[in-house]
């Protein structure tokens, strides 16, 4: 097991963001395992909780690296699964990791489904507030599949929502796709929350998500996700660089990998 960093760049000036960090697997005998398949048996068997503190402390590991090499650093966000966000510690958990590795909380990014905060919800609000209140940004993951957080959205103490892949896939065949959103940029927009598609594949899913004023975006159009050498070699390479064209974003990108 291992992690991967998937860049995030801002849609309008294409400047490098943060990194979602991505958990990956390859088998001794079948290779290369999605994460759609091992992931719902982790969550299913548990231990996606210690899964889930193995990314947490990958991420914690290269960022007190970045500063020890005194890189420009950009966050790196971290996905907190439902059974995580259950454990009743896990706030002084990453109060404690922040200590340990001496890094600012500004740095580490707390993503959670819809699905997670849902489900017990008060507690999960509660959860969230803690690593606000620590100094840390909170996520809305997978915005759009879920329907029974719309009501509590403007409640939650979150900072942004990224847009589900799934609504862009399919959404030069699904005008109802591009509804949606246009919806959901406008909703943030007046919640003041910012807004990331995800699975930006195509120049063509580029323009849409930018026209409709979606604020950042990730995808296999600017590059998939990179090994931790790869990610320190994208700040090394793109540190200082700002206000790129999107062309030029994308070449620099594939060059610094």
């Amino acid at each position: 097991m291992f992690v991967e960093y998937q860049p995030v760049l801002d849609l309008r000036t294409g400047s490098l963001k943060s990194f979602e960090a991505l958990v990956r697997w390859q088998h001794p005998q079948m290779g290369m395992v999605p994460p759609s398949r091992f992931i719902p048996v982790a969550e299913k068997s548990g231990l996606i909780v210690t899964v889930g503190e193995f990314v947490l402390r990958a991420a914690f590991q290269l960022l007190k690296r970045w500063q020890q090499l005194d890189i420009a650093m950009v966050p790196i966000a971290v996905n907190i699964s439902p059974l995580q966000l259950q454990r009743a510690n896990l706030a002084e958990l990453v109060a404690q990791l922040f200590a340990e590795y001496g890094v600012d909380s500004k740095w580490i990014t707390f993503e959670v489904t819809e699905s997670a905060v849902i489900h017990d919800y008060k507690e999960v609000v509660a959860t969230l507030q803690k690593f606000r209140e620590l100094g840390s940004k909170v996520l809305i993951d997978d915005f759009g599949t879920g329907f029974s957080t719309l009501g509590h959205l403007r409640d939650l103490p979150i900072d942004g929502v990224k847009i589900d892949r799934s609504f862009l896939r399919d959404v030069g065949h699904r005008p109802s796709d591009r509804v949606i959103i246009n919806g959901v940029v406008n909703m943030a927009r007046e919640l003041k929350l910012y807004t990331v598609a995800e699975g930006i594949e195509t120049s063509e899913q580029l323009e849409l998500v930018r026209a409709l004023g979606c604020d950042q975006g990730q995808g296999y159009y600017f590059t998939p996700s990179v090994s931790a050498k790869d990610a320190q070699n994208m700040l090394e390479q793109l540190g200082g660089m700002r206000e790129l064209s999107d062309t030029v974003k994308h070449r620099v990108l594939r060059r610094a990998v």
